[in-house]
C-alpha cells in the first residue's frame, strides 16, 4: 500500500488538474483511511473532495459522484485524527468558562458542519451533529452546544441521540 500511496501522491502532483484528480483524490482518501490508516492525511483528501464539490455547488453545478461518501468519509477520518489527539491532550478544565477547542476536534466539528450543511436528510446527520455537539458542549461552548441538541431533538426526534440531546440541553 505504501506503494500505491507514492504514485497516488506522485501523479497528484504532477497532473493537479487533470480530470482524473477529483477521483484519484478521494481513492486516495480511501487507501489512506482503510488500508495505511494514516487518518490526517485520509481528512485532507476527503476535506478537498469536499471543498472541490462545495465549489461545483456553488457555480450551480453538479457535484462529483464522491461527494456524500467524502462527506461522510472525513467525518470519521477526523473522528480517528481527533481521537489519536485525545489521548495525548489533556481533558477540558472543569468549569464553564469556554475553553479552546483543539485542532483535532476542531476539524473534527468542521467536517460534521459541512455533512450537515451539504446532507441535511442524509442517514447520518443527527449522529453527526450530534459528534460536533458534544465536542461543543465538552468545551463549554454551550450556545453553539444547545443549538445543535435542539435542532437534534426537534429536526431528529425518533434518532438514537435525540434523548441525550435533550437531557444535554436540561444540563447546560
Amino acid at each position: 500500500y505504501a506503494q500505491a500511496d507514492r504514485i497516488y501522491r506522485a501523479y497528484l502532483a504532477l497532473f493537479p488538474a487533470n480530470a482524473k484528480a477529483y477521483s484519484l483524490h478521494f481513492y486516495h482518501g480511501e487507501l489512506l483511511f482503510d488500508q495505511t490508516h494514516d487518518f490526517p492525511a485520509a481528512a485532507k483528501e476527503y476535506d478537498g473532495v469536499v471543498a472541490q464539490d462545495a465549489q461545483q455547488l456553488e457555480k450551480h453545478e453538479k457535484p462529483g459522484k464522491g461527494f456524500a461518501k467524502a462527506a461522510e468519509d472525513a467525518v470519521y477520518a477526523w473522528e480517528e485524527v481527533a481521537r489519536q489527539a485525545g489521548a495525548k491532550a489533556p481533558p477540558p478544565a472543569k468549569s464553564t468558562t469556554e475553553q479552546p477547542i483543539p485542532a483535532a476536534q476542531q476539524g473534527l466539528v468542521g467536517a460534521c458542519a459541512r455533512y450537515v450543511k451539504y446532507f441535511p436528510n442524509g442517514p447520518k446527520v443527527a449522529e453527526v451533529e450530534y459528534k460536533a455537539a458534544r465536542i461543543s458542549y465538552a468545551y463549554n461552548h454551550f450556545t453553539e452546544a444547545v443549538r445543535s441538541f435542539l435542532d437534534i431533538v426537534h429536526s431528529h426526534p425518533d434518532s438514537e441521540v435525540a434523548a441525550y440531546s435533550a437531557n444535554l440541553v436540561l444540563d447546560s
